[in-house]
């Protein structure tokens, strides 16, 4: 379990929304939390400067539709091509 009792109220919910939804856009993180992407967007890239959130892939975004960067806590694995496995 990564401790994260240093982070801020907002760096929580967002980590602990990734930890538990798994591999997300920003936009899925907004979405799940309801809540506007602008507060969700700085409050990741904090927790990636800190080292708890990786960049994991480009994949279609399943609120947007678009072709985005998805993220992951480091030390989750993320399922990508024919049921495999990938360990970040």
């Amino acid at each position: 379990m990564t401790d994260i009792q240093w982070l801020g109220k907002k760096q929580k919910e967002v980590f602990l929304a990734i930890e538990k939804i798994g591999e997300s856009t920003d936009a899925e993180i907004a979405h799940y939390l309801d809540l506007p992407i602008n507060t969700i967007t700085p409050r990741r890239n904090e927790l990636m400067q800190q080292g708890y959130v990786i960049h994991t892939r480009k994949r279609l975004c399943n609120v947007t539709h678009m072709k985005v960067k998805a993220w992951n806590v480091i030390g989750h694995s993320v399922k990508i091509k024919d049921g495999m496995e990938e360990f970040f």
